[in-house]
């Protein structure tokens, strides 16, 4: 694996979470890169090809097709991360507006 390392990684681009986010987060992106994955007959045979039955390299377990460090997973990670400030948000407010009505 280390030998064919610069045709399968990807180039890190830190993406942050957001305006406002705790942590940091970021995807590697896979435009120059060729996905190199390993199976076995018998994983496919008994979970078939959309389960986790494939090894990429430079990963550390066995995962499905969908690759976890890429932009779309970094996206759905960070709209994950902005619907709970939202609703965050909404809440306070709505508690902030509850104790003004109460005051007033």
């Amino acid at each position: 694996m280390e030998l064919t390392r610069l045709v399968w990684s990807g180039s890190y681009h830190g993406a942050g979470g957001g305006y406002g986010a705790e942590e940091r987060d970021g995807y590697y992106g896979y435009a120059d890169a060729i996905p190199l994955l390993f199976t076995t007959l018998d994983r496919l045979q008994t979970s078939g090809p959309r389960e986790a039955v494939w090894w990429r390299c430079g990963h550390g377990q066995w995962e499905t097709l969908a690759n976890p460090d890429d932009h779309d997973a970094w996206y759905a990670r960070d709209e994950q991360r902005r619907r709970q400030r939202d609703e965050e948000s909404d809440r306070q407010h709505h508690e902030w507006a509850a104790e003004r009505e109460r005051w007033a």
